[in-house]
């Protein structure tokens, strides 16, 4: 058990939890990539209330009383938007530059097993799902080997990998109950529209247009738009279809709840080998981090704590801050184990 002073943490905090005198622990950027708040803003009523207004379910305060904590993420929250931005645009020459910027960014934090963490409103969930699959996929790379040339190329293809969904009615995307069978054509005829748009462009690789055609592809064949199997299936869209699925299962969406991490990496583990290629699900679960700093989680003796640092070695036994200041470091405490991220 460690002592106050060697858990400083940031928690993240619901919007509607945010409470004047709050003090901000992230840097919070509008749509456009322009900074909105800066960290260490102290909160007022007007910022609460832009804060609902623009959309943001959450951000990451300090807790009373501490004014420093680390939160090593793959990727910087403005890179994400401003990729976002040119997504949204559909200013292919600025993706293809930021997808390059982002292999960067995840190289940088010399470790594979970085957090990606969501602050961003609804107005932009479609193209930061998108930015999110993109450094999940450049992350598994980086731990599978992959070189520069191999990473850009991931790196692009996940960024626009659902392109083709420009094409497709947002009443239909973001539908939250059960499609027609028009509907369901329509969402399944997008990688397709999406490599309709992209073989166009003469700078990007084949093996990009290739990745973003088969993102939907099933290891037994049982996928889409093609249905083929197996090694027919590029090593790209292997990666993306993984961390699509695993991306989507977890982020916030007008319509539905976040799943928990570790239930969607469940989710991944009930497909192993049928519908996702098992060495790519081996790879993400040596890497993805199912409980980020900040977070609140359910422990299995009823106490309510937040994660407070996470070992690369085991990233299912975090170490968690209690209400009364300790910290419990699950590695050795083996009998403990958390039952859900609230």
């Amino acid at each position: 058990i460690k002592t106050r002073k060697e858990c400083l943490i940031m928690r993240y905090t619901q919007t509607t939890d945010v409470k004047t005198g709050n003090v901000l622990a992230r840097t919070i950027y509008g749509s456009d990539g322009r900074i909105l708040i800066k960290a260490n803003t102290v909160i007022t009523p007007f910022l609460i209330q832009r804060l609902n207004m623009l959309g943001y379910p959450g951000v990451y305060l300090f807790d009373p009383g501490e004014t420093d904590s680390v939160l090593k993420l793959a990727l910087n929250e403005r890179v994400r938007i401003r990729a976002s931005a040119h997504l949204r645009n559909i200013d292919l020459d600025k993706c293809i530059y930021i997808a390059n910027e982002i292999v960067r960014e995840v190289i940088d934090t010399k470790d594979t097993a970085a957090e990606v963490s969501r602050i961003s409103g609804y107005d932009t969930c479609t193209w930061v799902h998108s930015v999110d699959v993109c450094t999940y996929s450049v992350m598994v790379g980086v731990a599978m080997g992959y070189g520069d040339k191999e990473l850009k190329e991931l790196s692009q293809a996940s960024l626009l990998h659902d392109m083709g969904k420009t094409m497709v009615n947002l009443s239909v995307l973001n539908k939250p109950g059960k499609l027609t069978d028009d509907e369901f054509c329509m969402i399944k005829n997008h990688p397709l529209y999406g490599w309709d748009l992209l073989r166009k462009n003469t700078i990007l690789p084949s093996s990009v247009c290739a990745a973003v055609y088969e993102h939907h592809e099933n290891e037994d064949g049982s996928g889409y738009p093609r249905g083929v199997e197996g090694s027919r299936i590029h090593k790209y869209a292997k990666i993306i279809h993984a961390t699509d699925v695993y991306e989507a299962c977890t982020a916030l969406r007008p319509y539905k709840k976040p799943m928990n991490p570790s239930d969607a990496l469940e989710n991944l583990l009930s497909g192993y080998g049928k519908v996702f290629d098992s060495r790519v699900i081996d790879v993400m679960r040596s890497i993805i981090v199912l409980y980020p700093v900040g977070r609140q989680v359910l422990l299995s003796d009823g106490r309510v704590g937040t994660v407070a640092e996470n070992r690369r070695e085991l990233l299912s036994r975090p170490i968690v801050k209690m209400d009364d200041g300790t910290c419990v470091d699950l590695m050795d405490v083996l009998d403990l184990t958390i039952l859900k991220m609230i």
